[in-house]
């Protein structure tokens, strides 16, 4: 845990977990978490950004974050969003 003295910790808490779905199984990268929200996901938490590795996009979900794929089809991906009443991004 960050104490006062420490250095700045690097990045932002995210949760990296193997998310299952109709459309796949997929392993992703989600920001915004806390122990408890990424536990509930079965993933690990960690200091870090999810923009590394050139995932292929994320899905922005109200008020839960942004979700990082890295394997899958942009179209597939896009569509899994859209389901998740998200706004996919391309990167």
């Amino acid at each position: 845990m960050f104490e006062p003295g420490d250095s700045e910790p690097a990045g932002e808490p995210v949760c990296h977990y193997h998310q299952v779905t109709p459309g796949g199984e997929f392993d992703v990268c989600h920001t915004e978490q806390d122990e408890n929200s990424c536990a509930g996901h079965g993933g690990t938490l960690s200091l870090g950004s999810c923009n590394v590795d050139n995932p292929k996009g994320y899905c922005s979900l109200p008020r839960d974050g942004e979700v990082y794929y890295y394997p899958g089809s942009v179209s597939g991906l896009k569509t899994g969003c859209s389901f998740a009443n998200g706004e996919w991004t391309t990167l």
